[in-house]
C-alpha cells in the first residue's frame, strides 16, 4: 500500500516521541523461522454457523467492521456455552449466539433496520460493550449501502473489483466510511491506516484459501500490517520500537491517548514501518513473506501475557 506509506513518511522522519531500533530488527528477524511463523492463511474466526458462501462473507464483514476497542476495567465479557470470552472473541461468538438463535444479523435488511434494543441483546455481557452506539451505527451503514448500492449482496463487491485486494480497499473507504475510511491529519497532511479495512480484505484472501470461495483474491500481498494497540506492545518488547520517557508515562499509567493526536499517530506509523523493515529483513530468507504473517506472528505472541508486559496504549476510537 504505497498510499499508506507515502503518507506515514512525514511522521517517520519526523517522531519526537519514538525511536526505530534497527539492530533489534536484525536480532528479532534472525529469531523468525518459516515454521514458526505458521502461515496457516486461515482468518481470526471459525464459520461453522455460516453455510452459503454469501454468509460467509457477510460475517466475515460484520466481524470486522466492528471488530475495535474492547479495553476498559471491567472488561466487557460473554458467555458462550459455558465459557467465557472477552475481546474479539467475545464479539465473534455473539455473532455465532445469534446465528444459533436464529437471529438475522447476516442479513443486509435486518442490519439496516437494526434497533439499539435488538444490538444490545445480541451483544449482552456483563457491561454493555464499549462504542455501542457507533457498532450499531456501523452495522446499520453496512445494510443501507448493500442494500442501495450491491442488491444486498457483498459478493457484488467483489466482483466490481474483480478479486483485487486494493480495488476492494478502495471500495470499502469510500462506501463505508463508519467502518472503514481510517484516516487522520499530521501537519495538515493525510494520513492513511485502514486498519480494519485491511484486516478484512486479508480475512477474504484467507477465506478464499480456506473455503473456496468463487472468486479469487489477489494483491493482498501489498497490505501493510494492521495498526492496532497489540502490536506496538509487541515491538516495545523486543525492543524494535523505544518510547520517550513522556510516552513511556503516558502508555505504562493507561492514560488514554486521543486518536489523531501526535502522539497516537506515531505509535500507528512506526509501528507500520517497523514490521516493513522486519519484512525486508526476513526476505532475505523467507520467500514470499508479507505485512501481514508479521502481524499475525506479532499478535500472536501478544496473546501469551506475562507479568513483566508493559500495557498497551489506551486509545477509544472505532478503528482499532
Amino acid at each position: 500500500m504505497k498510499k499508506i506509506l507515502d503518507s506515514i513518511a512525514p511522521i517517520i522522519s519526523n517522531s519526537k516521541y519514538i525511536k526505530i531500533n534497527k539492530d533489534n530488527i536484525v536480532k528479532f528477524s534472525e529469531s523468525i523461522t518459516k515454521e514458526n511463523l505458521n502461515l496457516s492463511y486461515s482468518p481470526f474466526f471459525i464459520l461453522e454457523n455460516a453455510k452459503t458462501e454469501e454468509e460467509k462473507l457477510m460475517f466475515s464483514l460484520i466481524a470486522n467492521a466492528i471488530n475495535f476497542s474492547y479495553w476498559g476495567e471491567p472488561k466487557w465479557t460473554i458467555e458462550y456455552n459455558g465459557e467465557y470470552y472477552d475481546g474479539s472473541y467475545a464479539m465473534i461468538y455473539s455473532i455465532k449466539k445469534a446465528l444459533a438463535n436464529n437471529i438475522d444479523i447476516l442479513n443486509p435488511i435486518y442490519l439496516e433496520q437494526l434497533s439499539e434494543f435488538d444490538f444490545k441483546n445480541i451483544f449482552n455481557g456483563n457491561i454493555e460493550i464499549p462504542l455501542s452506539k457507533e457498532r450499531l451505527n456501523i452495522l446499520k451503514e453496512i445494510g443501507f449501502v448493500l442494500n442501495t448500492k450491491y442488491n444486498g449482496l457483498f459478493s457484488n463487491i467483489i466482483k466490481e473489483a474483480n478479486g483485487d485486494a486494493l480495488k476492494i480497499l478502495d471500495i470499502l473507504t469510500l462506501n463505508f466510511p463508519l467502518a472503514f475510511d481510517d484516516k487522520s491529519i499530521y501537519n495538515n497532511f493525510p494520513v492513511y491506516f485502514y486498519k480494519k479495512a485491511q484486516l478484512f480484505v486479508y480475512d477474504l484472501f484467507c477465506l478464499y484459501k480456506t473455503n473456496n470461495l468463487s472468486i479469487e483474491i489477489f494483491n493482498y500481498d501489498q497490505l501493510t500490517m494492521f495498526a492496532d494497540y497489540k502490536v506496538p506492545q509487541m515491538l516495545r518488547k523486543f525492543g524494535i520500537i523505544k518510547y520517550s520517557e513522556y510516552l513511556s508515562n503516558l502508555v505504562d499509567n493507561k492514560i488514554e491517548i486521543e486518536n489523531g493526536k501526535e502522539e497516537e499517530l506515531e505509535i500507528r506509523a512506526n509501528s507500520i514501518w517497523a514490521v516493513e523493515l522486519i519484512k525486508e529483513e526476513l526476505l532475505k530468507t523467507i520467500n514470499n513473506i508479507t505485512s501481514a504473517d508479521i502481524d499475525f506472528y506479532l499478535w500472536r505472541l501478544s496473546q501469551n501475557k506475562s507479568e513483566n508486559d508493559k500495557p498497551y496504549h489506551r486509545s477509544r476510537n472505532v478503528w482499532y
